[in-house]
């Protein structure tokens, strides 16, 4: 776990850099790498604007893959299995007639061939907390927390782990923060008469909490 620690460390220095140089201050913000797994498709149209959809999948140290929806701005000349870099911001629409009702993407406004197949994964959100949080402890035994914060357009849903988890449930509804971490896919299981729903979903695991100012809240905690 320390040298998870060690390495994520390094890993937000790196991005925190690259976003001063960009001179990307903003409140949202994705960075990802990883290979594209579907073909680029017409996605939907607004206000004679077309969008278009792909999947990227993003590999953890741990091997483990995140499987990503990606929305673009326009068709991007990107084939399955290109390593792409990308960047944009998170996004989360609500449809009451789909399961589930939120559905989560990344929206890009730059993806581009990488000039290395090194994944990444990276996200950072500045909003408020739209309730209170939720401190629970998982069937594995792992402490987290459930987190709802949002940046203006968006209510985004967070998981906080080990000490992150202990001081995330601690804030309030209306308290702003800043919240550091990455993109993940699971499935999760939702009970039915007959039996249960297998659900794909797409959530932000927080590795490191900080006040608007940028002071740690909590120290950084490893994925799990």
């Amino acid at each position: 776990i320390n040298y998870c620690r060690f390495v994520r460390n390094i890993h937000f220095s790196i991005l925190n850099a690259v976003i001063r140089k960009e001179s990307i201050f903003m409140d949202n913000y994705v960075w990802i790498r990883g290979e594209v797994i579907e073909s680029v498709e017409f996605s939907h149209e607004i206000a004679g604007k077309k969008y278009w959809r792909t999947k990227i999948s993003c590999e953890r140290r741990s091997g483990r893959k995140d499987i990503l929806p990606v929305i673009l701005r326009k068709k991007a000349d990107i084939s399955v299995g290109d390593f792409v870099e990308v960047k944009g911001v998170f996004r989360s629409t609500f449809n009451r007639k789909a399961e589930p009702g939120w559905k989560r993407h990344i929206l890009a406004y730059s993806i581009v061939l990488a000039d290395k197949e090194d994944p990444g994964n990276f996200v950072k959100l500045e909003g408020t907390v739209t309730k209170e949080p939720v401190f629970r402890t998982t069937p594995n035994g792992h402490e987290i927390t459930d987190l709802s914060i949002t940046t203006g357009k968006n209510i985004n849903y967070c998981v906080c782990w080990e000490k992150v988890a202990h001081a995330a449930k601690n804030l309030t509804a209306g308290e702003r923060v800043c919240i550091k971490g990455f993109i993940q896919s699971r499935n999760y299981r939702k009970r039915k008469d007959d039996g249960f729903n297998i659900i794909p979903t797409i959530e932000i695991s927080v590795l490191l909490l900080e006040n608007p100012d940028g002071i740690k809240i909590a120290p950084i905690s490893a994925p799990v």
